[in-house]
C-alpha cells in the first residue's frame, strides 16, 4: 500500500514546497531591503529643544502651530539644553479591505520607515487574497517600497508568478517618495530639517500658502527626485 501511496505523497511534497519556497525567497528579500532601510541610518538618536525651536522657527506659521500640536508642547517652554529624542525608524501592521478593480480585498501588510528626511525610505510587504473565477481563495504577495532613493513595486502570486514588476524609474520614484511624505505626518520631526550645525538646507523647504493661512506646501529633493506636497491642517 505504501509504495502505491509514494508517488502522490511526492507530488503533494513537491507541490507543497513549490508553494512554499517563493514565498521564503520573499520574505528574505523584504527583511533584507528593511536592514538596508535602517542600516543607511548612523545619525544622532537626539536633538536638544534649542536646535529644534531654531528649526522650527523657520517654518511657516501654521507648520509650527502643527509642530507645536503634535509634541503636545509649546517649545517655547522647553529649556534650550533639554534632549527631545529622535526616532530612527517605524513599524506599523495594517488589516483591513483594500480596493482593487472596483472590489474590496482583504489583506495583511507590515510596514517599515525610515524617519529621518536624510534617509527617506519604506518597505510595504502586504499579503492580499483574491478569489479566482471558480471561487478559490489565491494569496498575493505585493511589495511597495522606496530604498536608497529608488522606487519599487512588485506582485506575484503562488508558486512565484509574477503579476507585475516595477523598479526605479523617475515618475515610480516620485510616486513612493511622495507617499513618504504623506505617511511622513505619523512621525512630523522628520519633515523639520534639522542639523547641527545649523546651515540651511537646500533639499527639505516649506512654502506658506499665498491663499490660505491653513496651508502650506513642502517641497522635498531626495536623491535628484523632487516632489512638491499641498498640507492643509484644521483651524486648531
Amino acid at each position: 500500500m505504501i509504495p502505491l501511496l509514494l508517488p502522490q505523497l511526492l507530488v503533494v511534497a513537491a507541490a507543497t514546497f513549490a508553494w512554499l519556497f517563493p514565498y521564503h525567497g520573499w520574505s528574505s528579500s523584504t527583511h533584507d531591503l528593511m536592514k538596508t532601510l535602517n542600516d543607511k541610518d548612523t545619525d544622532h538618536t537626539h536633538i536638544t529643544a534649542g536646535e529644534l525651536k531654531e528649526a522650527v522657527a523657520k517654518l511657516p506659521n501654521v507648520v509650527q502651530k502643527w509642530i507645536n500640536a503634535v509634541l503636545n508642547h509649546d517649545l517655547s517652554e522647553y529649556d534650550g539644553s533639554k534632549e527631545i529624542p529622535f526616532a530612527r525608524c517605524l513599524r506599523i501592521s495594517q488589516k483591513g479591505k483594500f480596493l482593487l478593480n472596483g472590489k474590496f480585498i482583504d489583506f495583511t501588510a507590515d510596514q517599515e520607515f525610515s524617519t529621518r528626511s536624510q534617509h527617506a525610505g519604506f518597505v510595504w510587504d502586504a499579503n492580499m487574497i483574491m478569489m479566482d473565477c471558480i471561487g478559490l481563495k489565491l494569496p498575493i504577495h505585493v511589495r511597495d517600497a522606496y530604498v536608497c532613493g529608488m522606487g519599487m513595486l512588485k506582485a506575484q502570486m503562488p508558486f512565484g508568478l509574477p503579476i507585475m514588476r516595477m523598479d526605479d524609474s523617475p515618475e515610480l520614484n516620485e510616486g513612493e517618495l511622495l507617499r513618504w511624505c504623506a505617511e511622513a505626518v505619523m512621525f512630523p520631526l522628520a519633515l523639520v530639517w534639522m542639523t547641527k550645525s545649523g546651515e540651511e538646507n537646500s533639499t527639505l523647504k516649506w512654502h506658506a500658502s499665498d491663499v490660505d493661512e491653513n496651508a502650506a506646501t513642502l517641497e522635498f529633493n531626495h536623491n535628484g527626485t523632487n516632489v512638491r506636497l499641498n498640507f492643509n491642517f484644521d483651524s486648531q
